[in-house]
């Protein structure tokens, strides 16, 4: 075909194509911006409130969850979660570095200081005393916690954190197995420890550990701190931290840690908590309980959610994973277990005594006991059973369990 045969359209269809392409592009363009503003839109509800990063403690928000409930426009919530956020960063942080009991810092004497310390009079924190008088109390009453008992429990978690456990588990090997008692006892005897008050006025203290005791774990080679929060750690840290929101008037939404700790703000709007169990399909939902506002949960499991989960693993018919009562020997009883109190230390303490109950009348007759509101499974039970003191807890029948009220 010639040049002059070319077929060449109309200006009537070129003004169609431009008019065509110039829709099309208001079109997309229209739908990108209005992603883009929804992105940013918040809406009424729960919003996540993330800490900002801090170099001087790089994991200090890792194993921590803030929401926090918001009501009214887009505008009037992006300005509250930013003003919220600017209290929440710097407090979790305070807070996060006073309990670290490894690490020191320039700006104030945490736990780490006192580890560091030993012998010494050290002014502390009214927070920090506080926490500190309430830790000495338990540790006092000997009923499944000790605040001294930081180089044993690293011993555990060093075994617990291998690839290979069960070569070095005391189930298995003596050298371990006779180290640990050892460890075990000495810290089990008050005798060798005493956090003195020196001065109640300015909060001074003073932490001391006998020679025997300091002399054993360089024998052992047992590194770690001795003063540590151990298992009531997390608690410790809600319970500070909250204490700062509702100072500040933050009353709606929940704080809940990957151990298991949960505290619920006083004017939140609803929820409920779950308690999870183990059966030959996996794992289930196994109770339920409303979340109610001003209170806190403390849920332990013996078992691994997901396959090669640290800090979980099984051996010879025994369970190990991170709540080890003060003992130092894991009881093998139960297999996850639920404290709904009023105060996140309250919940995780009693849920720590009953990890460290010896047999199973010895768990009804603790949770009967209690003001708390208690549900626990038993490891060896094969009939999904979920034993429980109060009628706000309900076992999820959908999944084959069922209730077993304790009287």
């Amino acid at each position: 075909m010639s040049k002059q045969e070319q077929i060449t359209p109309s200006a009537d269809h070129l003004w169609l194509r431009v008019i065509a392409f110039v829709l099309a592009l208001i079109v997309a363009v229209g739908s990108i911006t209005y992603g883009v503003t929804r992105i940013g839109r918040k809406e009424p509800g729960y919003q996540t409130i993330e800490a900002a990063p801090a170099e001087e403690a790089l994991l200090y928000a890792k194993d921590i969850s803030f929401q926090y409930y918001f009501t009214g426009g887009s505008d009037g919530i992006k300005k509250a979660v930013n003003e919220l956020k600017a209290l929440y960063s710097p407090t979790l942080l305070r807070v996060y570095k006073l309990l670290d009991a490894e690490n020191e810092y320039e700006d104030m004497t945490n736990l780490a200081s006192l580890n560091a310390h030993i012998g010494e009079d050290l002014a502390i924190s009214e927070e920090l005393y506080r926490t500190l008088l309430d830790a000495k109390e338990k540790t006092l009453e000997q009923n499944g916690y000790n605040m001294y008992a930081g180089a044993l429990s690293s011993a555990w978690q060093d075994i617990r954190m291998l690839s290979n456990p069960e070569d070095f588990d005391p189930l298995r090997n003596e050298t371990e197995r006779e180290r640990l008692r050892n460890l075990s006892e000495a810290t089990n005897d008050l005798s060798n420890f005493d956090l003195s008050i020196v001065s109640e006025e300015q909060h001074i203290v003073r932490l001391e550990v006998s020679e025997s005791y300091r002399a054993l774990l360089r024998e052992l080679e047992q590194e770690g701190p001795i003063l540590d929060l151990g298992a009531l750690h997390d608690a410790y840290e809600l319970r500070l931290l909250a204490d700062v929101l509702l100072n500040a008037g933050y009353r709606q939404g929940y704080l809940s840690m990957t151990s298991g700790v949960t505290l619920i703000l006083p004017d939140n709007p609803g929820g409920e908590l779950r308690l999870f169990g183990r059966t030959d399909g996996g794992v289930t939902p196994a109770a339920v309980t409303p979340a109610t506002g001003g209170t806190a949960a403390c849920i332990m499991r013996a078992f691994a959610v997901s396959e090669g989960e640290p800090d979980y693993y099984e051996l010879d018919g025994s369970v190990r994973h991170p709540w080890l009562p003060a003992s130092g020997e894991y009881r093998d009883l139960l297999l996850a277990a639920m404290v709904v109190a009023d105060d996140p230390v309250t919940a995780c303490y009693q849920n720590l005594q009953l990890q460290d109950c010896t047999g199973a009348e010895a768990l009804r007759a603790a949770a009967a006991g209690s003001d708390a509101a208690i549900a626990y499974l038993l490891l060896a039970d094969s009939e999904q059973t979920l034993y429980t003191n109060s009628e706000t807890i309900t076992a999820c029948e959908d999944y084959g369990w069922k209730t077993e009220p304790i009287r």
